[in-house]
């Protein structure tokens, strides 16, 4: 089971959405600008700096966890594309080789096939000399 369970149901489609959801707007422009807002709202309120130095020491902390699990969760689908790109390589080989395994045995008839035109004209040619000679 995935934590953030509720009830028995499995939260992982919706965890990640709201994981990559959070990252992606940390790593906007827009996330620039409200986090700027928001300072600047805090500091004309003449509110504690240091209280917004705990404040923001916090936020830290949840953007780096937000952005390690989209990291992870970046990797894991890229590894699963990987699998399927291996997986469809290897399958592209199989057929390669059953394709070349044809045209070795199709190549191995015509040369059988050739040594005994080859045969057969040589026979030719000798029952003609035998009847101009």
């Amino acid at each position: 089971m995935f934590p953030g369970n509720v009830k028995g149901m499995d939260q992982r489609p919706f965890l990640l959405r709201l994981t990559k959801a959070i990252a992606k707007f940390i790593g906007s422009w827009w996330g620039v600008f409200a986090h700027t807002l928001w300072f600047a709202f805090w500091l004309m309120l003449d509110f504690s700096v240091e209280r917004l130095s705990f404040w923001v020491s916090l936020e830290a902390i949840f953007i780096g966890i937000f952005l390690l699990m989209a990291a992870n969760q970046a990797e894991i689908e890229r590894d699963r594309l990987e699998a399927r790109d291996r997986s469809r390589e290897m399958q592209n080989v199989k057929e390669d080789l059953e394709l070349d395994r044809r045209e070795e045995h199709e190549l191995r008839d015509i040369k059988e096939m050739l040594v005994a035109v080859q045969k057969d004209l040589s026979e030719l040619k000798g029952k003609l000399k035998n009847q101009n000679g």
